[in-house]
């Protein structure tokens, strides 16, 4: 599998100083099962993180990898490119069942994101989707 040039996964180094780890609490879900996910600075210093609106759900097709939600009509992405501030040992973690509206009620302006076309069984990713900045992804997959 094709993994894009800047993402890393599991944990962010930079310069060979580990940054951040990105933790699941599992490598296998079903429908409707809790997906965890947790963000640690691990650097010893605060580090600048995405904000809520550069994550995404992502699924692995056939041309790639796709984020699971879009924008309903009349609305579109934010465009954001500022940074949080990340306290050293801070943890951000994420919790969602992963199912449509799991998947929906986990971003900015819920209202406004639908998943399309579906969830269907395969592999599919947390990510950060910030270009530029230090991206870091985990993987799973969402079994029948």
């Amino acid at each position: 599998m094709d993994r894009p040039r800047g993402v890393q996964y599991g944990d962010a180094e930079r310069d060979g100083d580990r940054l951040f780890t990105l933790r699941v609490n599992d490598l296998t879900f079903e429908r409707g099962d809790t997906v965890e996910v947790t963000l640690t600075n691990t650097s010893g210093e605060e580090q600048g993180i995405a904000n809520p609106a550069k994550l995404n759900v992502e699924v692995y097709t056939e041309a790639g990898w796709q984020d699971v939600r879009g924008w309903k009509d009349g609305f579109a992405r934010p465009i954001t490119d500022e940074l949080r501030n990340f306290p050293a040992g801070a943890k951000q973690e994420w919790s969602f069942e992963f199912d449509e509206a799991g998947v929906v009620d986990l971003g900015w302006n819920p209202e406004q994101l639908t998943v399309c076309p579906g969830l269907p069984a395969g592999r599919y990713r947390f990510a950060s989707a910030a270009p530029g900045f230090l991206d870091v992804a985990v993987e799973f997959d969402l079994v029948e």
